[in-house]
């Protein structure tokens, strides 16, 4: 029962993640705007193989999922990724974290 709650192994993967994808956005700022749509699609597909990958090892339940969205956010947040994006990403992590 105590492992329902115990969210170490999902926050760090989600500061793992976040990072990976403000460093994977500030690419796409510097390349032009032709190749930004795929580099979009390539981190979203990118996103859900790593989600999946941490799916196979951690059991997600409902409080994982919120701490694992809250930290994501947070982290983006700080980073100073654009609020729109953020909500795409984050609904994005979500919906992959529960399929």
């Amino acid at each position: 029962m105590l492992t329902w709650f115990d969210t170490r192994a999902v926050k760090a993967f989600a500061l793992e993640l976040a990072d990976y994808v403000v460093a994977q956005d500030k690419l796409l700022r510097q390349g032009s705007k032709k190749r930004a749509s795929k580099a979009d699609a390539d981190l979203a597909s990118s996103m859900t193989r790593r989600i999946a990958e941490f799916r196979k090892t951690e059991r997600l339940n409902v409080y994982k999922v919120a701490q694992l969205g809250a930290v994501f956010k947070e982290r983006l947040r700080e980073s100073g990724l654009d609020e729109s994006s953020t909500e795409a990403l984050l609904t994005h992590l979500l919906v992959q974290a529960r399929a």
